[in-house]
């Protein structure tokens, strides 16, 4: 009888220990799923994409305090990737690529933003979260077209956050502000730094 009680006991420590020490271990595996590639992104945004040319393009320091400070947040960058016509030409605006860390893993976003600055629509590419995929849905996405770097972007005040996807509507957003400020400063320049 003593024996079964602690043989029941150790299987609840076990249990226990699973439990504390695994669970994280769990949540952290990454759940990749590539859901649009940058030339199915590109062929949606542009009208000639064999005229596409991708450029990497860097802050200043100045531009990374001021996006910070509207941010309200620390950028993990300073370099990003920008697509948009060999000519230079914003006619048809510009195509960032973007990592938005979510829970656990970043998020792979494009964002088209249109040549008057607002965004023209915005494309999931890859997702790596165990739940939360839902934002990659059209009726989430098409919240963000039209607005522009003065709009709020933050859940419950002018985007509709997905019930089980609260911090995946929280990333995707901060990316969509993320590029409009980007392109705000970057491209109120113009393309010269390219």
């Amino acid at each position: 009888m003593l024996h079964s009680k602690t043989s029941t006991f150790l299987q609840y420590v076990f249990l226990l220990f699973i439990l504390i020490f695994a669970s994280p271990i769990l949540s952290t595996q990454n759940y990749e799923k590539h859901y649009l590639t940058i030339d199915d992104v590109i062929k949606r945004s542009f009208s000639d994409p064999a005229s596409i040319m991708s450029h990497e393009i860097s802050l200043s320091d100045s531009q990374k305090i001021e996006i910070e400070s509207q941010l309200g947040m620390t950028l993990d960058s300073d370099t990003y990737r920008v697509y948009l016509p060999s000519n230079n030409s914003d006619s048809e605006g510009y195509l960032f690529v973007i990592d938005e860390m979510g829970k656990y893993h970043p998020i792979t976003l494009a964002v088209h933003i249109s040549s008057d600055k607002t965004v023209g629509n915005v494309f999931l590419l890859t997702y790596r979260e165990r739940i939360g995929s839902e934002v990659r849905k059209p009726r989430f996405l098409k919240q963000f077209i039209g607005k522009n770097s003065t709009a709020a972007l933050q859940v419950d005040n002018d985007i509709d956050g997905i019930s089980g996807a609260t911090i995946s509507s929280w990333s995707v957003s901060t990316a969509v502000k993320k590029v409009l400020l980007i392109t705000q400063y970057i491209y109120s320049e113009k393309v010269a730094s390219i």
